[in-house]
């Protein structure tokens, strides 16, 4: 493709005439805007009334049996906290009541409706997992009406591999009377691990389904394509609101596999208040990287949908690996040749804001490899496009790429800050274009293909509307008559361009300056009412995207055991995820019972110091803690806390901690002694003989050096009246499971009375140690020593 990166270079006197003809303006212009259908269905996501029975699976219980013997109307409650383990298949019933299959906790052990669950929720929820590559849920052909509340689900320790761990519908259901419908997936906590292959979390393979506040992560693969979410062989409805969504390839995708029922498109569809995020740690390079690269494309992409509605998400974090770093495609795929009904239309995409990306946004008009329908009528409005950087990000760090044939596109009142060209376009023009009432940044390319930017316009975008946008370092020889050319972004005149504060400032001359009268750029107080809570890690709480936020993004695992005043190291990352810089600021660290952060959490002594960090930026730090002394022994998470001195005034103070994945157990050396050596059969008073012994540290963690002594003793039992003899030895360090072997010269006190006694050997005789069992020090060796004249 054409798609390079250049500078203008033709002037505009040889295109005036050609030029005159080619752009409409003003107020004829907007009345040809094409406005994109919304989607002619919404799932109904209220709960069902459950007039039936309830049907209690207690831990070790038979689910599959519950699944089979439940009936439309019946609630199945899973055992909180409890795993089940299987391939479970929602089967088709009769009737149009609802079967509802939810935790056994009440339900004031989750987050209200309206509120997205998190990993911290997990203590309250049932556990679904599967042991191998299938999924842990399944739906049979036309299974109907079944609502999941409060589930958690993944997979089994030890898989390697899973293709998806929720499956409603298929990719061969040839008929839409087989395709799984009246589905909602409400309050789950669905996601791998962070090596297992998992190609999805949900297939969206059905009808009238929603996936609402929930929280589906480490979707990812080494070789294909994974999701968070993915459908092809549905029709739709879908309601996709308030979730935390990660997956590597693409969080989100529509198509990208042929429907195997002709002229099927996944339609209406309702996307809304969600956080797209991939972590830096999937990212090769990043201080952070976890070692295994998974493949990343883009953030959302749709190849086969229609009529969606795009509204009020944060789309965050995606970089140029195995695609040019794009965080949206709107790209049309037939996508192996067998659908050529495939198409992208009526897309309604606005108050998004997409940050931390290679690029913005890409159409694809019609499929370059099989026959296609057209993208059409899209409409892109009151958007912020934030730190789309190619030197950060990698790729071109272009705003917009718009590409053979696209039709109706209209793109208004957007804010970007990219550092690369705004337009990029190339194979066949592209008709109905609109692209009004913006603010971006002209970084010396503006609209670029293989030509300048005039030419670049009337080329592929003949009768384009181009008015009314502030091309900030631009020049008015390069575009169309009727926009605007501040000398830089910081002379937009923006609240406060450093902290991220896109409002229009009072002496800003784009305000009220857009052809509707309004201001230029986005309405970012419509935006940020829009997106609420959908950074916030608990969804729903009404948290605006303005402020900084400190959240640990990344804690290393502590040891399987540790002692009371050992010493561990780890690393942690901590991200600034809000919208304004957060001034420096100091992680503690704590063992916590339960991963939440409280007054009975112990805090471990360390603490590592972060910088200030500009909106989105990541300081991964390593530090050395000491567990106190005073620990009780037990098993803890380790819990890392951002800014646990409140210095930052933060927009969320509520996300600030993360718990390792693994726990701790504090526990304490145990010396014992294995073999002693005989001593000889008889010994005078002040006599003296050699003795070996071997002393192994039976406990978990490391012991300090020690000392063994050795005594007389009539009954095998250490006790006050045994006889301790002169002479003792060292015995080092050791390791957990590590002996020492060591000899002594030992002399009988003269004060010793004749009799026959046994030889004892007991480490740690000088108390250096607190050991986890104080009464098994002592050994006795096999044969006695008779003392006397």
């Amino acid at each position: 493709m054409a798609l390079r990166s250049m500078h203008r270079h033709a002037g505009p006197a040889r295109l005036a005439g050609f030029l005159a003809a080619a752009f409409l303006v003003g107020a004829a212009a907007v009345a040809l805007a094409a406005v994109p259908e919304l989607p002619r269905a919404y799932v109904d996501t209220s709960l069902p009334a459950s007039p039936g029975r309830t049907i209690a699976v207690a831990a070790g219980g038979d689910f599959q049996s519950a699944l089979d013997a439940a009936q439309p109307g019946d609630v199945i409650t899973l055992a909180a906290g409890a795993t089940f383990t299987g391939n479970f298949v929602l089967p088709n019933k009769s009737g149009t009541g609802w079967i509802v299959i939810r935790t056994s906790a009440p339900d004031g052990s989750l987050p209200a409706p309206g509120t997205r669950i998190t990993p911290a929720d997990a203590a309250a929820l049932p556990k679904v997992v599967t042991a191998n590559s299938n999924p842990a849920i399944a739906t049979a052909a036309g299974a109907h009406h079944y609502r999941l509340i409060g589930l958690e689900v993944s997979v089994a320790a030890g898989v390697a591999s899973n293709n998806g761990l929720v499956a409603l519908g298929s990719g061969v259901q040839s008929s839409l009377e087989q395709i799984p419908h009246d589905i909602v997936l409400d309050r789950l906590y669905i996601h791998g691990n962070a090596s297992v292959n998992l190609r999805r979390g949900v297939a969206l393979n059905s009808a009238s389904t929603a996936v609402i506040d929930s929280y589906v992560a480490e979707a990812h693969d080494r070789t294909y394509d994974a999701q968070a979410l993915c459908g092809w062989n549905g029709p739709g409805p879908y309601k996709i609101v308030n979730n935390y969504l990660e997956g590597a390839a693409e969080n989100v995708l529509f198509g990208g596999a042929d429907p195997t029922i002709t002229n099927l498109v996944p339609s209406d569809i309702e996307i809304r208040g969600n956080h797209f995020f991939k972590p830096l740690s999937w990212r090769l390079g990043d201080p952070s990287y976890a070692g295994i690269r998974w493949v990343v494309k883009n953030l959302f992409e749709l190849k086969n949908a229609q009529r969606l509605l795009i509204d009020g998400n944060v789309f965050e974090q995606n970089w140029e690996d195995a695609q040019n770093g794009m965080a949206i495609l709107f790209t049309v795929r037939n996508q192996d040749g067998h659908a050529p009904w495939s198409v992208v239309q009526d897309v309604t995409f606005t108050n998004n804001l997409v940050r931390h990306a290679a690029g913005g946004i890409q159409l694809l008009g019609v499929d370059t490899n099989f026959p296609s329908q057209r993208t059409s009528r899209v409409w892109i409005r009151n958007n912020v496009f934030e730190d789309v950087d190619g030197a950060r990000w990698g790729g071109r760090g272009r705003l917009f790429a718009v590409l053979n044939g696209t039709a109706d596109l209209v793109i208004e009142h957007v804010t970007g800050l990219q550092s690369g060209d705004v337009l990029g376009a190339d194979w066949a023009p592209n008709t109905g274009f609109v692209f009004r009432d913006n603010i971006v940044a002209d970084n010396g390319y503006g609209v670029v293909a293989d030509r300048s930017s005039l030419e670049a316009l009337a080329t592929y975008f003949p009768g384009a509307t181009f008015v009314n946008n502030a091309l900030a370092g631009g020049s008015p020889a390069d575009y169309p008559p009727g926009n605007f050319f501040p000398p830089a972004v910081a002379d937009v005149g923006f609240v406060d361009l450093a902290a991220g504060d896109y409002h229009l400032a009072a002496f800003s001359p784009y305000r009220a300056a857009g052809t509707d009268g309004k201001d230029l750029g986005a309405d970012v107080d419509a935006l940020q009412s829009a997106i609420g809570g959908s950074t916030s890690s608990g969804g729903g709480g009404g948290t605006t995207v303005t402020g900084a936020d400190l959240a640990v993004t990344a804690v290393g695992n502590p040891p399987s055991f540790g002692a009371p005043g050992g010493t561990f190291t780890v690393g942690v990352t901590v991200q600034n995820q809000g919208d304004l810089s957060a001034s420096s600021s100091t992680t503690r660290y704590y063992l916590s019972a339960d991963r939440q952060k409280s007054s009975a959490d112990t805090q471990l002594t360390g603490n590592s110091s972060v910088p200030s960090l500009v909106a989105g930026a990541s300081s991964t730090k390593t530090v050395t803690l000491t567990i106190p002394s005073t620990t009780a022994l037990g098993s803890y998470f380790l819990l890392a806390c951002a800014d646990a001195a409140g210095a930052v005034t933060e927009s969320d103070e509520t996300n600030n901690c993360a718990a390792s994945a693994t726990m701790i157990q504090i526990t304490r050396p145990d010396l014992v002694e294995v073999t002693v050596s005989n001593p000889p059969a008889s010994v005078s008073p002040g006599g003296s003989f050699a003795v070996t012994d071997t002393v192994r540290n039976q406990g978990s963690v490391a012991s300090k050096s020690s000392t063994t002594r050795f005594y007389l003793s009539a009954d095998q039992q250490k006790g006050s009246t045994d006889k301790r003899l002169t002479g003792n030895h060292t015995v080092p360090a050791l390791a957990p499971g590590a002996s020492a072997t060591k000899s002594a010269t030992v002399t009988v006190p003269t004060s010793v009375p004749p009799g026959t006694y046994y030889l004892l050997a007991c480490a740690d005789d000088g108390h250096a140690l607190v050991e986890l069992d104080e009464a098994n020090n002592c050994r006795a060796a096999a044969s006695q020593v008779t003392v006397g004249p």
